[in-house]
C-alpha cells in the first residue's frame, strides 16, 4: 500500500517527482471546478435574472481564487460572458446597466474557457538593464515634478538609483550626499 504523500518545504528528490504529476491532477480539477462554478453562476442569472446575486457570487468566485490564480482572467471572462463590468473603484464586477442577462449563451459559456478569457501576459527577458533604470529614474522625476509633496517617490532611494545608474558602485552611492532629484 503506497503511503500518502505530505508537501512540504523539505521534499527528498523522490518526493518532489511524485508531487508533480498530484499537483498537475489537483490544478486540473481545480481548474474545472471553478469552470463549472462560473457557468452556474450565469445560467443561474439567465434564469432568474437576480443581478445582486449574480454579481456577489461572481465577486466571491473571484475572491476565492486568491492572488496566485488567475483573477484577472476570471473577471474578463465575467465581463465577455454576461452583463457585468469590472468597476475600478470598488475594484469588483458590477451589473452592466445597458446589456441584459437574457442574452447569456448558456450553452457557449461552457466551451468559453475563464482561464483563456484574457491573454496572460508572456515573460519578456529585461533586454537592456540601463535603459530600463534611465527611464525608472526619468519616470520618478516626472511624478515628483507633477506631484510634488503629494509624490510616494523615495527621493533618497531615487538618488541613489541616479548615481548607479551614473556607474558608482552601491557603496559608493549609499555614502554620497543626497542632492534634489529634479536637478541635473
Amino acid at each position: 500500500m503506497a503511503s500518502k504523500l505530505t508537501i512540504s518545504y523539505t521534499m527528498g528528490g523522490n518526493a518532489i517527482d511524485a508531487a508533480l504529476p498530484m499537483l498537475e491532477k489537483r490544478i486540473a480539477n481545480l481548474v474545472l471546478d471553478v469552470q463549472k462554478i462560473a457557468v452556474s453562476i450565469l445560467r443561474d442569472f439567465k434564469t432568474h435574472g437576480d443581478k445582486p446575486t449574480a454579481v456577489r457570487r461572481a465577486n466571491a468566485l473571484v475572491k476565492a481564487l486568491g492572488k496566485g490564480i488567475k483573477h484577472n482572467q476570471m473577471l474578463a471572462w465575467f465581463e465577455c460572458n454576461s452583463p457585468m463590468v469590472y468597476n475600478q473603484e470598488t475594484k469588483q464586477l458590477a451589473a452592466s446597466p445597458v446589456k441584459d442577462h437574457s442574452k447569456i449563451d448558456a450553452e457557449g459559456i461552457v466551451k468559453a474557457l475563464w482561464y483563456e478569457a484574457a491573454p496572460e501576459a508572456e515573460y519578456k527577458p529585461l533586454e537592456d538593464w540601463n535603459k530600463a533604470l534611465n527611464a525608472l529614474i526619468k519616470r520618478a522625476k516626472e511624478d515628483v515634478a507633477k506631484m510634488g509633496d503629494k509624490s510616494k517617490v523615495n527621493k533618497d532611494q531615487l538618488h541613489l538609483l541616479e548615481l548607479m545608474a551614473g556607474g558608482a558602485k552601491v557603496l559608493d552611492a549609499a555614502k554620497a550626499p543626497v542632492s534634489d532629484p529634479l536637478e541635473g
